[in-house]
């Protein structure tokens, strides 16, 4: 049996006149949320609302009523998130800023009366009727959608205005500043409109609606798209994307969505026929597709496959199956644990190879290489696992070189191959795969946790 000795050091976390301060910290962790204290001008408004919109990869979006009569209100963010904070209420325009909080704060806001905006979507010479238009800040660089906040009923949030049957909207209040207007029309094409400036009411001007240009989108050409499997079946409502672009810095793509119908056909509208596109198609249990033209085509067929799946079972040296397992894909986060029979499963698997890799406490690391083709349903033999070897190890102050009992050492890569705890004299024994590479942790309570890998 091979024997590995390990000594593990552990520095400490602070100086220890301090370290109950700190532990407590670690046992009590900071709440997720810090509260913006928001405060409203003027208070005479009716209706208050305040929304927060998530602008960066994370968060949630979130929106409460002011109680009547109140100018003031606390909103709970999410501590470190980059939000979109917004406060609106009746007849008024909608105010927002960008934040981002780390502890509890507090923001003012004035909302006011804003501007009226008219206009116009054309598509081609026709009216863009009933297209839906959000509107954004110009430069307000976000990492996922979002829309200014128009107003709150029945507990959501109203960001859109719809065009009447000859393509005129109105938008009733906004502040003055540049925005882009989201168009998505009924056909599923969305256009984004460049830089649009919404000027601020002079001194003695009379109150009047501002009219903007038309947004005028090209009528381009249609494209018919079939969703088939493999085997020739329509697939409906998969999701169909076209997207096309004049350069990389195109700030207005071409963009059309569809839903595939019961016989999985739709009609992608407003391709330019002059540019290159590239075509997704995708549905719950499929394969996404990706396709590439240089020119749109009339027509165009997206096959599907379905996902493959993977299926084993892991047993130990004495072929009894074992539960609590864990099994991975190499390269990704795709993890399952055994069930009490020692199966487990991965689904929803794009065709190729894959290295799967199987741990347990008090075994070796099991690698096993799988080739799925597309739509397959892959059964691998039982994996049999190795009993592992022993390794040992100590725990030690850094500062002082005295033994830390209590001390947790983990095995954290592979995931799940074991975990133990350091003794009195600070000495740990771990039953695992000293043959192969390793990452191990170690922490206690008042020290930084340790991490070291064995190779």
């Amino acid at each position: 049996m091979l024997v590995r000795n390990i000594l593990e050091v552990l520095q400490p976390l602070i100086p220890r006149w301090s370290w109950s301060a700190a532990v407590l910290a670690a046992l009590l962790p900071l709440s997720a949320y810090a509260a913006v204290t928001v405060s409203i001008r003027p208070v005479d408004a009716s209706n208050v609302w305040v929304a927060s919109l998530p602008i960066g990869s994370q968060g949630v979006a979130a929106s409460w009523d002011v109680p009547p009569g109140s100018s003031v209100f606390r909103a709970p963010i999410e501590r470190g998130i980059q939000t979109l904070l917004c406060v609106g209420a009746s007849e008024r325009a909608t105010s927002c800023r960008r934040v981002s909080v780390g502890q509890d704060s507090a923001e003012t806001f004035t909302i006011e009366s804003g501007r009226e905006v008219r206009g116009r979507c054309l598509i081609g010479r026709r009216p863009g009727a009933k297209a839906v238009l959000r509107v954004v800040y110009a430069g307000l660089q976000s990492r996922r959608a979002y829309a200014i906040p128009f107003g709150r009923r029945e507990q959501k949030i109203i960001d859109s205005v719809q065009a009447d049957s000859e393509g005129r909207f109105i938008i009733p209040h906004i502040v003055p500043g540049d925005y882009v207007i989201d168009v998505r029309l009924p056909n599923g094409r969305i256009h984004r409109t460049t830089t649009i400036t919404i000027p601020a009411r002079k001194a003695n001007e009379a109150e009047a609606a501002v009219q903007i240009r038309d947004i005028s989108i090209p009528a381009g050409v249609d494209i018919a798209i079939g969703v088939r499997t493999r085997d020739g079946l329509p697939v409906s409502k998969a999701g169909i994307g076209l997207w096309q672009e004049r350069d990389t810095n195109d700030e207005q793509p071409i963009v059309v969505e569809a839903k595939s119908d019961l016989k999985g056909n739709a009609v992608l509208s407003g391709a330019d026929s002059k540019l290159p596109l590239r075509l997704t198609c995708s549905a719950e249990g499929f394969v996404r597709a990706n396709l590439r033209f240089d020119a749109p085509p009339n027509e165009a067929t997206c096959v599907l496959d379905r996902f493959a799946s993977i299926r084993g079972e892991i047993l130990d040296e004495h072929g009894v199956p074992r539960a609590g397992a864990n099994v991975s894909i190499r390269g990704t986060s795709s993890r399952s644990t055994t069930d009490e029979h020692g199966s487990f499963v991965f689904r929803n698997l794009p065709a190729g190879d894959y290295g799967l890799r199987g741990t347990l406490p008090g075994y070796r690391t099991a690698n096993v290489e799988v080739s799925v083709a597309p739509e397959e349903e892959k059964r691998l033999n039982a994996i049999d696992l190795v009993p592992g070897d022993a390794i040992h190890g100590h725990v030690r102050d850094a500062a002082s070189g005295t033994a830390i009992s209590g001390a947790t050492v983990r095995i954290i890569d592979p995931l799940g191959a074991g975990e133990a705890t350091s003794d009195d004299a600070g000495a740990f024994s771990l039953t695992a795969d000293a043959t192969a590479p390793m990452a191990l942790e170690a922490s206690a309570s008042g020290f930084a946790t340790v991490r070291q890998i064995r190779t």
